[in-house]
């Protein structure tokens, strides 16, 4: 019986590792950026100047190319044909920051951290 459940286990993750991967990504980076937002405002109000964080920078540069292609609608929860365009990631933001629910708040903690590090790359 055990034998058949592993298998069953087996089976499904061989059949959905890219789901599962998806995910995983996708909270890794939610992660990242709640701990982001929160170390760049911290700083923010401890030092009083504008936070300039090369690893940072070159991750939303980053970003801005790949997750478009990638991850822009999986992280963002739209769904599939929602655009017709491709949008970049801050124009992805920008587009979100005002909606209610999880794509308002995940769009307005991306769009104060960009903003903390590079000032007016997200408009809102």
């Amino acid at each position: 019986m055990e034998m058949k459940i592993l298998t069953l286990a087996m089976q499904y993750a061989e059949e959905y590792w890219f789901v599962a991967y998806l995910a995983s990504a996708w909270l890794l980076l939610i992660g990242f950026f709640i701990y982001a937002t929160v170390e760049a405002s911290w700083h923010r109000l401890k030092i009083g100047i504008k936070i300039l964080v090369a690893p940072v920078v070159i991750v939303f540069g980053l970003l801005d190319v790949i997750f478009d292609f990638v991850f822009g609608s999986i992280m963002f929860l739209e769904p599939p044909g929602w655009f017709s365009g491709r949008f970049t990631f801050s124009q992805r933001c920008e587009h979100h920051w005002n909606d209610e629910g999880l794509r308002g708040v995940i769009a307005d903690a991306h769009c104060f951290l960009l903003n903390s590090i590079l000032p007016g790359h997200c408009r809102k």
